[in-house]
This record gives structure tokens, C-alpha cells and sequence, in this order.
């Protein structure tokens, strides 16, 4: 009886079928279909999982960090009152068990069969501009380095991005990159005075001012960004793009060419903007495993919808929240209780959340200071600290 009562269990706990799991009928499907979007040969993880012995050296971390909810990769909270998110990336627990049974039985191989191609990652379904520097740049070596490129999708008239893609030439040293919009030919003559300060493609975004509409972030963590249908950001017909890249030092010091690619439409129903909102300036306090930072911001003047958020901290960030606040208190946006600066993504949702005039937007960041003795600081380096939201907005 007591015999019967294991096989029972063991049948239930594996779906009805006592077969220890292998990887060619149950592991390589779920890598195929949540995995392999990084994880391949020239993809943007460090390693591939495309193979039997790819995944069985790995059988055991596989296992811990889908049971951690690790990988796939999506910090934000999947909880009440969050606004649900599109594109959610998780797997079931039954999915979490396999791995886990596949790699404590042996992580047996199976019968192998064709493989399933990996789902589409990192392509836009057309490529309508690409944006690309005047020649490849050297980072500055054992430093954080910040260089804008001119950068032109050469358009007659204007156009509104429902998708990017962008194509680091050098992704270990490309950190981070921005898009700002020049609109007029004022902001065009700054953009060529500040390209002759010296003989390097671009200038030095920290020490030259050129005036330009802020469009968009972009982080490795999210190589395609698709907005919400029906959106875009606008981009002048005529004018130029700058293109703002944060380089960190990766210890080889090899030129970098990163390209940006442009989904694009004629007209769209609702025309967005990406609203930032941060503390202008802080402090945190050395040797505290929570000191929190947050700022809102006035109330709206108008009716509007928010699409989306992103947050963005550096590596001594814990957790962050995201609020709406008006006349019924608080409500969540976005919450991420396990802060990664690997994965920095930019959530949009189901539906867009509706903000009335009056409503506010505040963000709130929580930091672990232990590993430092003395004051960390608000700034761009990465041993500094920020505290930033990012809304994707628009019009009702």
C-alpha cells in the first residue's frame, strides 16, 4: 500500500506520467520556447543552451533559477493592483518541475527530435531607417564614457517609431543607449559646432549642451522595443537624431559602431512621449542595508494615459515603486522587489492606465549601502546612484 501511495504521487506530481523527464522530449521545448531567444549561438547571453550538453552542464543552475524565478527574466511584480503586464515572460510550476526532476534524475537525454526553430527575438517585422554613427568610436579607457553621435534617418517628412532594435557593435562596452529628437535648425548648427570640438566621431555629451526633445532609453536588457499599437514617438522629417551611448571600460578597448534600427509609421492615433521623473539630486548615507530616495511630481494639468514604465537605478538599488497618486491614494504601476541591473526593461501594459488632470506620478527607490564607507551620490557614473521612472504617455 505504501508503495502504491509513492506511485500515485510521483505519477501525480509529474502530469500523469511517472517517465522521468529528458531533455530532447520535455527539457528542449521549453528552451526553444523560452530560452533560446538569448540563449544561442550569436544571441546576447554569455552562453548558448541549444544543444544536450549545453544544457547538461548547466542541469543544476538551470533548475535553481527557474524554481527562483531567475529566468526567464522579469523582475516586475505579477501582483494585485499592479496593472497587468504585455509580453509577461514565466514559467508554470509544472514547467519548474521539469527542469528540476530532468536534473535530479540524471539530466537524461531521450530520443532526439527535430528541433523546434527559436521564437523571433530581437527583429522588427520591417526595417524602414537605420541609424549609424559617421565612422566607429574608441571609449575612453577606465571610464565612464558618454558620447553623442549625429545620426540621421533620412526622412522627407515626418515619422512616428513603433519599434526600435538597437545593434551594439560592442555589447560588453555598450552600457546604455538614449535617442533625442533635433527639431529645428538651431538645434542642428549646436549639433555641428559641438562635432568640431575634436577630430573623434561625435562630441562628449557631458561637456557640450545641444538642445534636442528627449525621446527614448534603451538597455541590452531589452533588445526590440515594440510600443503599443496605435503609438509612436514623433521624429522631424529633415532633422537629425542624437544619439547618446554610456560606455563603460570592458578591458579591451575595441571601437565601437552601435546602429539603431527604425520601425516606422506615417501617422499614428496617438503620438507618445516618454516623460522621465527622478530626484534632481541625493545623498545616501554609507553602511545601510535600506536608505530609500523618491520624488513626485506635480499634478497633471490635463487628462492623459500611461502606456508603460520603466525604472532605472545602478548596482546598489534593491527595490523600486512606481505610484499614481490622486484624490483615492496611491495605486501601483510597477514594482520590481528584486532589483537587477542586468534587466532593465521597459513594461507596458494589458491596457493603458487612464491618469486625470490633477493625478500625480512619484517613484520610489531603495538602496543597500553596506559595501560602501563613505556617501554614495546622485549621478551618471556607475559608482553613483540614481533614481528614475520613465513614463510612456500619451493623449486619451
Amino acid at each position: 500500500m505504501i508503495r502504491q501511495t509513492l506511485l500515485l504521487a510521483l505519477v501525480a506530481s509529474c502530469g500523469g506520467s511517472a517517465r522521468a523527464p529528458t531533455f530532447h522530449e520535455d527539457v528542449a521545448p521549453l528552451l526553444a520556447a523560452h530560452c533560446q531567444g538569448c540563449h544561442r549561438q550569436g544571441g546576447m547571453a554569455p552562453f548558448a543552451l541549444e544543444t544536450l550538453e549545453d544544457a547538461r552542464v548547466r542541469a543544476s543552475t538551470l533548475a535553481r533559477v527557474v524554481r527562483e524565478r531567475k529566468m526567464p527574466p522579469w523582475p516586475a511584480a505579477d501582483e494585485p493592483g499592479c496593472p497587468p503586464q504585455l509580453g509577461r515572460r514565466s514559467l508554470s510550476p509544472e514547467e519548474i518541475s521539469v527542469f528540476e526532476r530532468w536534473a535530479e534524475l540524471g539530466a537524461r537525454a531521450g530520443t532526439p527530435r527535430p528541433a523546434d526553430p527559436p521564437p523571433p527575438f530581437g527583429e522588427l517585422d520591417h526595417v524602414d531607417a537605420v541609424l549609424a554613427a559617421s565612422g566607429p568610436y574608441r571609449p575612453l579607457p577606465d571610464a565612464d564614457d558618454y558620447r553623442c553621435f549625429r545620426v540621421s534617418p533620412d526622412l522627407a517628412a515626418d515619422r512616428y517609431i513603433t519599434a526600435f532594435a538597437i545593434r551594439a557593435g560592442v555589447p560588453t562596452s555598450v552600457h546604455h543607449v538614449q535617442l533625442w529628437a533635433i527639431d529645428d535648425d538651431a538645434g542642428e548648427a549646436a549639433l555641428t559646432a559641438a562635432e568640431a570640438v575634436d577630430s573623434a566621431p561625435g562630441y562628449a555629451c557631458r561637456d557640450i549642451n545641444v538642445p534636442a526633445r528627449y525621446l527614448t532609453v534603451w538597455a541590452a536588457s531589452d533588445p526590440v522595443r515594440r510600443h503599443p499599437p496605435g503609438t509612436g514617438l514623433k521624429i522631424n522629417g529633415g532633422h537629425s537624431l542624437v544619439m547618446e551611448i554610456h560606455y563603460h571600460d570592458d578591458g579591451t578597448s575595441r571601437p565601437d559602431q552601435t546602429t539603431v534600427e527604425l520601425e516606422l509609421a506615417e501617422t499614428v492615433e496617438r503620438p507618445a512621449t516618454i516623460v522621465p521623473l527622478s530626484p534632481a539630486a541625493f545623498e545616501l548615507p554609507p553602511g545601510q542595508a535600506h536608505t530609500r530616495v523618491g520624488m513626485t511630481m506635480p499634478g497633471l494639468d490635463h487628462d492623459a494615459l500611461v502606456w508603460g514604465v520603466r525604472a532605472h537605478m545602478h548596482g546598489l538599488g534593491r527595490t523600486a515603486v512606481v505610484s499614481r497618486l490622486d484624490d483615492h491614494g496611491a495605486s501601483c504601476l510597477l514594482k520590481i522587489p528584486r532589483w537587477d541591473t542586468s534587466w532593465q526593461l521597459m513594461y507596458f501594459y494589458d491596457q493603458p492606465v487612464p491618469l486625470p488632470a490633477g493625478s500625480q506620478l512619484s517613484v520610489e527607490c531603495e538602496y543597500d549601502t553596506t559595501s560602501r564607507h563613505t556617501p554614495t551620490l546622485y549621478g551618471i557614473r556607475t559608482v553613483d546612484e540614481m533614481c528614475f521612472a520613465y513614463f510612456y504617455v500619451t493623449s486619451p
